[in-house]
């Protein structure tokens, strides 16, 4: 899912910082410099059962979806729900083949990133990436 609309990523970013419990904390702070830093804002948000290459690749279609043009912050925060001895948490790994992918589309953005637990999240993964264009 791909969003433009400020007040829906208003209000998306206080249901997710408002709230996040971090493994790699992020919160308001670093949305509101995100937001202060750009001209423009777009949000990818993904839910999926688990991370796979395949995702990756939705990733990857996204990111070109939206403009890698003039993206200079990325917020990317990830979270699943590490009571389900490891079928819904995030891996390190698995993280990193996100970082990797933003990495190789926007080498030269400021990336803060954020990976959570959230024993809400039972059945998916949730992925959001905030990108700042612009400033």
């Amino acid at each position: 899912m791909i969003i433009t609309d400020i007040k829906q990523i208003d209000c998306i970013a206080e249901e997710t910082f408002g709230k996040a419990k971090g493994i790699v904390s992020v919160d308001m702070k670093d949305y509101a410099f995100i937001k202060e830093h750009s001209e423009s804002l777009k949000v990818i948000k993904f839910e999926v059962p688990a991370l796979t290459e395949d995702v990756v690749r939705s990733f990857d279609d996204a990111i070109v979806e939206v403009g890698k043009e003039n993206v200079s912050n990325i917020l990317l925060y990830i979270k699943g729900n590490g009571s389900d001895a490891g079928i819904r948490a995030v891996t390190i790994e698995q993280f990193n083949m996100f970082i990797e992918a933003l990495n190789k589309h926007l080498e030269t953005a400021n990336i803060i990133w954020g990976m959570g637990d959230d024993n809400e999240c039972v059945n998916n993964i949730s992925i959001l990436i905030i990108l700042g264009y612009g400033k």
